[in-house]
């Protein structure tokens, strides 16, 4: 028999599960991390050759000339324009695929190893593995469906920020011809979407964990994951985000610097593919040591989310019968403990 942890079956503050997903991601051998980590590997490679294909290729060059009105598109070559909108479209679009469905297996996988150890129970980096394998098909189609809510969410959130740029540009004068666009147009709109995108993000971030935990598909996880979620908004999104300030800041920063700062620089000094490898690839890589964390924290917030529920028990008992197994250390049967307190009673002899 194994003993459980209660902490998990109570509700947390934001801050204690920020710091919860530190701990339990590098706990018990690492093994969240490590099996994140490797599953995330092939789209972490995949997304740095696609790096080095437009680098040498100079497609994202070509494209941020357009941008910022310093190449007329009517004096570009077309068969350029085309191979670059295809890279840049398909390209993107593969990576991002890829990405989306190997980080959503890779949460499940996570989310599975923190309900087993809830359990008291030793969950290795390759029964992780091996969870994965075993439900690829659902992960799969959980992935897609969680895909599909966030480009939804993301589509709602960019027509308030088209707007805003559009009304930049024509204030600051960015839409005549050959004028570059100010910082300020392409700052401001992002910070427009970014409540969307946190909102999004608080009502999927169970997702992974309910797909694991309970066994269900994608539509119906994501319906239960906002099904938590309604009536504890502000205290999801108050964790995504102050997750993402702490996890998610330092390689943003990185990404932007890189952009904005470098690219033209280390481009001239290394040439297409390696300027772009030196110039984006420290935030690809501080995005592959924080993952892991960012899925330890959504499984965290599954089970907070829980844990809050009035209308539903969560105790260790109801976890065991979701996850299988024998029933942890001190955990009895409901019917059992109540039917040894009625036989333990003094018989009524009136």
């Amino acid at each position: 028999m194994t003993s459980h942890d209660p902490t998990r079956f109570e509700p947390q503050t934001p801050g204690a599960l920020v710091k919860g997903a530190f701990r339990e991601c590098f706990a018990h051998g690492a093994a969240a991390f490590i099996a994140a980590s490797v599953m995330l590997l092939p789209s972490t490679a995949l997304s740095l050759g696609f790096l080095y294909l437009i680098g040498q290729l100079g497609t994202l060059q070509t494209m941020m000339s357009l941008q910022h009105g310093q190449v007329d598109p009517m004096q570009l070559d077309r068969r350029e324009l085309l191979v670059a909108v295809a890279v840049l479209g398909g390209g993107g679009l593969a990576v991002g695929a890829v990405s989306l469905l190997s980080s959503f297996a890779a949460a499940a996988a996570v989310g599975r190893m923190v309900a087993e150890r809830a359990l008291g129970r030793e969950y290795r980096a390759s029964q992780a593995w091996d969870f994965t394998l075993g439900k690829l098909w659902r992960l799969a189609g959980g992935g897609i469906v969680a895909g599909l809510a966030l480009t939804a969410g993301y589509m709602v959130g960019a027509i308030p920020a088209a707007i805003v740029s559009l009304i930049l540009m024509a204030a600051t004068g960015g839409m005549q011809p050959g004028a570059e666009p100010s910082p300020v147009v392409q700052i401001v709109p992002s910070i427009v979407i970014l409540p969307v995108l946190l909102a999004v993000a608080a009502y999927l971030s169970s997702m992974p964990s309910v797909v694991a935990v309970e066994d269900v598909g994608g539509i119906s996880a994501v319906f239960r994951s906002f099904r938590l979620v309604a009536g504890r908004f502000r205290q999801t999104a108050t964790t995504v985000g102050l997750g993402a300030v702490i996890l998610m800041g330092p390689g943003t920063v990185l990404q932007m610097v890189g952009q904005f700062v470098l690219f033209e620089r280390l481009t001239e000094a290394l040439g297409g593919g390696l300027g772009m490898l030196a110039a984006f690839g420290p935030g690809t890589a501080v995005g592959l040591v924080v993952s892991p964390i960012i899925f330890v924290l959504q499984a965290l917030i599954y089970f907070d989310l829980r844990s809050r529920q009035t209308e539903e028990d969560f105790t260790p008992y109801e976890l065991t019968l979701e996850v299988g197994g024998e029933l942890p250390e001190g955990v009895s049967e409901p019917f059992a403990s109540a039917a040894a307190t009625d036989s333990s009673a003094p018989a009524d002899i009136s």
